[in-house]
């Protein structure tokens, strides 16, 4: 120990103290080779860049846990995700991503502007919540965001609201679609509704899929003054009767309301308004083979995307296959 304190004598006490704190052991065994910045003592890339980051600029280090937004990328890291988004993540924060305005600055021949909307460059920003189209899928998501209200100079201010704006369930939602397709002589109807409170209207949507997931036919319904939710969801049931009363097959409804659905399995001599939509649809199903299920709304999610879509268009209509903007991105995915 003296031979220590005389061979340091002069030098850094953080050396000394580092030298001191070294147990030695009665069994003197081997020497080792110890990674002092890591807690189980073995190195690793990620402590290792943060420590060169520390190293190559002390007052302003580029690494993520000494960033400005070290409580972002504690959230980032902290969050029960598969580890490819907090990968994705990670490369959004560091302007990484293959965008077109990057990816001219290497090809000068290769186009800024962005593939989808062909208006504007493709920053990475752009990318993410810019752009028109990209807006749409953001807005028919699950978490049903309108991102143009988001005012943001930089990727890193706008992740740094979304993850104040979303709750944790809300980081954590990813899209699985569960729809089951039907039998091979069947046609499977789903149903939904998007209700305007401020507009004091609704809008019923219906899709008619067959056993390969293509849709044959699909319609959306403007329904003023109707917000109540449950007769919102009878007459989008009723609506997606009409729209599916001449396809000869086997018909199969799905709902996401609990409610309707066990007033349509289960018929009550209830008096209400809702009963009377009911008993519409009932009597429209009288002379063919038709069942109605209850599923969750991510089983649902088409129609559900196709209602909010209807809001939108302000008007009535009905067509064969040509499923629009963005619902049909939901469709392509499952077939």
């Amino acid at each position: 120990m003296d031979v220590v304190l005389v061979d340091f004598r002069g030098k850094k006490k953080r050396i000394v103290n580092n030298v001191l704190k070294i147990p030695i052991s009665r069994n003197l065994p081997p020497d080792k080779i110890f990674w002092v910045h890591n807690k189980n003592d073995y190195y690793s890339v990620k402590s290792g860049y943060y420590q060169a980051c520390k190293i190559i600029n002390r007052n302003s280090a580029s690494s993520s846990s000494s960033s400005p937004d070290n409580g972002l990328w504690s959230r980032i890291w902290r969050i029960s995700v598969q580890p490819k988004v907090r990968h994705f993540l990670w490369r959004v924060l560091h302007e990484s991503l293959p965008c077109n305005v990057k990816l001219s600055q290497r090809l000068p021949a290769f186009s800024k502007l962005c593939p989808r909307c062909g208006c504007d460059d493709e920053t990475q920003l752009h990318a993410l919540k810019g752009c028109e189209i990209v807006r749409g899928l953001w807005l028919t998501s699950p978490l049903n965001l309108r991102v143009d209200k988001i005012e943001c100079n930089n990727v890193g201010e706008w992740l740094s609201q979304m993850f104040t704006i979303l709750k944790e369930a809300d980081l954590k939602t990813c899209i699985f679609f569960e729809w089951e397709p039907p039998g091979p002589r069947d046609v499977k109807l789903n149903t939904d509704v998007a209700i305007s409170i401020a507009g004091q209207f609704s809008v019923a949507g219906a899709v008619c899929r067959v056993a390969d997931g293509s849709v044959i036919r699909w319609g959306v319904k403007r329904l003023e003054g109707i917000t109540d939710v449950e007769q919102t969801e009878a007459q989008a049931v009723l609506f997606g009767l009409q729209v599916a009363v001449d396809i000869p097959r086997r018909l199969i409804c799905e709902a996401d309301s609990a409610t309707v659905i066990s007033r349509l399995q289960d018929p009550s001599k209830a008096i209400d308004p809702t009963q009377l939509i009911i008993d519409d649809c009932l009597d429209a199903v009288r002379d063919r083979d038709a069942t109605f299920r209850h599923v969750r709304r991510q089983c649902n999610h088409v129609a559900h995307t196709l209602a909010k879509w209807g809001i939108f268009i302000g008007k009535d209509c009905i067509a064969n296959r040509n499923i629009p903007f963005p619902v049909n991105k939901l469709i392509n995915i499952l077939v």
